[in-house]
């Protein structure tokens, strides 16, 4: 099994109702256990953030323990548009942008 069945897997097998913010916590956790270091998960991560499904999308933006792009741009970028499909997740995606430019000042 590789870790894009893994997480999907834990995803479609999740609680009804459980907050996307409990299963990015796990994803987060996973992050530092793997011998990766996580780039499988950032790998399917960012699928997520492409994907036509919203909740897989609140999911990868749930995560925190990293950021869901390399770049600010990136992330300008891509949450353009989650922001055009789901106008809901505009204030989740301000909030890393605002993060971002918290600890990257200059970049």
């Amino acid at each position: 099994m590789n870790m894009e069945e893994i997480m999907n897997y834990l995803f479609k097998r999740s609680i009804v109702g459980l907050p996307p913010g409990d299963l990015a916590e796990v994803f987060d956790k996973l992050i530092w256990c793997m011998d990766d270091n996580g780039a499988e998960i950032e790998t399917v991560r960012k699928k997520w953030l492409l994907s036509s499904d919203r909740e897989k999308v609140e999911v990868a933006l749930g995560m925190s323990e990293t950021y869901p792009y390399d770049s600010r741009q990136e992330m300008i970028n891509g949450f353009e548009l989650i922001k055009n499909r789901w106008p809901n997740l505009e204030p989740k995606c301000r909030e890393i942008l605002d993060r971002w430019n918290k600890q990257f000042p200059d970049r």
